[in-house]
């Protein structure tokens, strides 16, 4: 197959999966690194081998992070598997991830302390919900279900949604936060009516809507000109703003340095430790993530502490043990 060939079967197949734009992009950009580094071989023939030389390429000759070689090997699974009908082996190189040492509570409320009323609000979702940082930033007012107290989380890829609660703490603040961007756009609608785009179903990623229900909780302060439509849109907030505010909240609470980068991952990794740590079912916690394996959510069970899983010693289970004389402040003397 011709190089261009394989492209355009990236893309369409792509398309059909319902992927979202910028994965879509990603996935090209990846096969046609990949098929560059083939060279004349037939990307067809091509098997596990082949992807772990060029995995490996990427970490030792250009140090990519290990997100980005992550992605890589997303993009080369979906070419192998949707594109050629030949998946790869699932012993890549970087598939065992494991999350980040898990916050302590009062951390956490530090951080949360130190940060301004929008980013707030957002880190409060993230770690009360166990929401992702795109979930969380690409949040719209109708998956907001405040009677029910839970939100809706939409998938882009075509996968099945999932539900999370709302934390009592933030439901009032939320409450107000969807009413301010209801009346926002209730109020452009007689001049000129801000849009977002519409979910990604198909060709349909051209189409946008003014109905307020669709609009952002969390929307960008610029708006933009949607070319297809000419109308005004306006995209939700940029992830980077969570993220540098949580970074500016830890340095402002002086635990940076005791507890390493603070983020939106590590915030979501502490309220599946905390769940799980309490004992409710690990299937319930799974649900609630939004994880496909279990294997993931039994992840962040590992890095728990012991201390976290009210654990006892049976040498402490209410037998008098004297310690040797050697070992006491007085035997030391």
């Amino acid at each position: 197959m011709r190089t261009d060939d394989v492209l355009a079967l990236v893309r369409e197949v792509a398309v059909a999966r319902g992927l979202h734009p910028r994965t879509r992009a990603a996935y090209v950009r990846w096969a046609s690194r990949y098929l560059r580094f083939l060279g004349s071989c037939s990307p067809a023939r091509s098997g596990a081998e082949a992807v772990r030389a060029f995995l490996a390429q990427l970490t030792e000759t250009e140090g990519v992070a290990a997100a980005t070689q992550r992605q890589a090997r997303s993009a080369l699974r979906f070419l192998h598997h949707e594109g050629f009908g030949r998946p790869v082996a699932a012993s890549l190189p970087g598939s065992g991830w494991r999350p980040g040492p898990v916050l302590p509570v009062e951390v956490v409320g530090r951080v949360l302390a130190q940060l301004p009323a929008e980013p707030w609000l957002m880190a409060a979702l993230v770690y009360g919900a166990g929401l992702r940082l795109g979930e969380c930033c690409r949040l719209r007012i109708r998956d907001v279900e405040l009677d029910r107290g839970i939100i809706r989380v939409r998938r882009p890829d075509g996968r099945q949604d999932r539900l999370t609660l709302i934390p009592d703490t933030v439901r009032e603040a939320l409450a107000r936060r969807v009413a301010a961007s209801r009346r926002r756009q209730l109020r452009l609608a007689t001049r000129c009516p801000e849009s977002v785009p519409l979910p990604v179903t198909g060709a349909e990623d051209a189409m946008v809507s003014t109905h307020w229900r669709w609009m952002w909780v969390f929307p960008s302060r610029r708006a933009y000109r949607h070319r297809p439509s000419g109308r005004s849109a306006v995209q939700p907030v940029h992830p980077r703003m969570l993220q540098r505010a949580l970074g500016a909240a830890a340095r402002a609470a002086g635990v940076a340095e005791s507890v390493g980068p603070v983020t939106c991952q590590r915030l979501r990794g502490t309220f599946a430790a905390q769940l799980l740590a309490s004992g409710y079912p690990i299937g319930a916690v799974q649900r609630v993530l939004g994880h496909r394996d279990r294997a993931t959510t039994l992840r962040y069970h590992d890095a728990l502490p012991v201390g976290w899983l009210g654990l006892r010693s049976p040498l402490d289970f209410g037998m008098s043990v004297p310690l040797p004389r050697e070992l006491t402040e007085r035997g030391a003397g």
